[in-house]
């Protein structure tokens, strides 16, 4: 599976959220699981050395010889991008496959062990490539199919030389599926070991890790209750992704916050993504009990906005599985100190009282990334009735005019209300300009905002008002 398919299908389950999210305690706020980021745990991602890996790759103890071998399995998704497996010391482009080890010995035969189930239709392809200043001078290919009855198989494949030279550089590709296809029929699975290179009989020099003994174990800390890109990414083994979503002391409050990264440039821009639950199924479903219906989510975020990049916090409720209540709160603006934010939640009916939410939290909308130094901290994400220091929203005792509006707004609050600070947010939740207030309690408008309905947000000392503008 590429790189794009695993990004594709991250964007498929955030997605999901947006469309199908749409009191009776006196409790003031509900802390969300791990929400002051305080708890987490270490996962252990375990690597082949000396090769690239992508798809479901993993170290197997069913070997033919030593402690070890690869395993590499195939699954079929209906109506969706069936994942299979790849293993290669080479790098994989569109003009074909360049890297390798070096290599100096002109061996006759390749040789391995191989284990394997596959579906009826799907084979693997086994294939060395022997270069010379870049140019392929000799290869070995084979095909395994079928199912070996739970036995190890051994292959010995003629090496077909090109011409009579001493190669300088060894490639080697195993494939859990047709290299020439881009589907499997179905589930299966290949466990190779021990490939070597012989000459009547006499082995010759070793492909690097050849045998599948040497693995690489890599811990990192990841947010208890919460399940990352990083996973995404780390169960299908692409190969070569930084990790997004960190542990950071850059806190807050507390000794930790939780950092989310973009990477990448272009078309290929990854998203840092982190959603409450365990697994990639608790996309779509609710990830945590609540008892109550929730006014507010609020937290402290840092943010740095890098092409045009909004971050991004969601929140659904439920009850009985049913989506009941979504917010969808974003920001444009860079803050490089610890800003305090507050969304609503959008209520599709108060008759029934939510038992359960899931929350989202993004570097970008991962619907459309554009930057790959986006990156956003963010810390002590809670539900709440009351934002921090206001008592509750007040409207309409703000007026606000003209309306419709063109290019400035002017706003006239109560009597000895002080105000310092605005945000206009579109229907969608995604907060589209903010700035502060001057003297006068006047906006300038950027003339590039799109004719629409807005709401109009600005805060007050204990206060936040509210108020739907239009703009022509």
């Amino acid at each position: 599976m590429t790189t794009d398919h695993i990004s594709i299908r991250i964007m498929k389950h955030i997605t999901l959220i947006i469309v199908l999210l749409g009191s009776v305690l006196f409790t003031t706020a509900q802390n969300i699981p791990s929400g002051d980021f305080e708890s987490w745990s270490k996962r252990t991602k375990v690597t082949l050395d000396s090769f690239l890996t992508g798809g479901l790759v993993t170290r197997s103890s069913d070997a033919h010889s030593g402690s070890y071998a690869v395993r590499m399995e195939n699954k079929r998704v209906e109506g969706d991008n069936d994942i299979s497996s790849i293993v290669t010391n080479g790098i994989l482009a569109n003009n074909g496959i360049s890297g390798g080890q070096a290599y100096d010995e002109a061996p006759m035969s390749m040789r391995f062990f191989a284990k394997f189930d596959l579906a009826a239709g799907d084979h693997a392809d086994i294939v060395a490539i022997f270069k010379l200043n870049g140019t392929p001078i000799a290869i070995a290919n084979v095909e395994v199919e079928g199912n070996s009855a739970d036995t190890f198989v051994r292959y010995s494949i003629p090496i077909n030389w090109q011409v009579s030279a001493i190669p300088d550089t060894l490639i080697m590709l195993i494939s859990s599926k047709d290299l020439d296809t881009d589907t499997v029929n179905g589930d299966g699975y290949l466990i190779v070991d021990d490939i070597h290179f012989v000459n009547i009989g006499t082995r010759k020099k070793p492909l690097a890790n050849g045998d599948f003994e040497h693995w690489v174990e890599r811990d990192r800390e990841v947010p208890t209750g919460w399940y990352t890109v990083d996973d995404v990414f780390e169960e299908a083994a692409v190969p070569g992704i930084p990790q997004l979503v960190e542990k950071t002391s850059n806190a807050h409050g507390g000794s930790s916050a939780l950092s989310l990264s973009n990477a990448g440039s272009g078309r290929d821009v990854i998203p840092g993504v982190a959603l409450t639950g365990n697994s990639q199924n608790d996309f779509e479903k609710p990830a945590f009990r609540v008892s109550k219906n929730w006014k507010f989510i609020e937290g402290w975020y840092k943010y740095n906005s890098d092409n045009g990049d909004s971050a991004l916090v969601m929140a659904g409720l439920f009850t009985l599985g049913v989506p009941l209540a979504i917010v969808r709160w974003g920001t444009p603006t860079s803050a490089s100190d610890w800003t305090y934010f507050s969304a609503k939640l959008q209520y599709l009916t108060n008759i029934v009282t939510a038992d359960s939410a899931t929350v989202a939290v993004a570097a970008c909308n991962p619907d459309a990334p554009r930057g790959g130094g986006s990156n956003m901290v963010i810390d002590d994400l809670k539900f709440t009735d009351h934002p921090v220091g206001i008592s509750d929203i007040e409207s309409p005792t703000m007026a606000v005019y003209p309306t419709p509006f063109r290019s400035e707004l002017h706003i006239a609050l109560p009597s000895g209300v002080g105000a310092n600070a605005y945000s206009i947010i579109d229907i969608q939740g995604k907060v589209v300009a903010g700035g502060m207030l001057n003297g006068a309690n006047k906006i300038a408008i950027n003339e590039d905002l799109a004719s629409s309905a807005y709401i109009l947000r600005v805060r007050g000392e204990a206060h936040i008002f509210e108020q739907k503008i239009i703009k022509e």
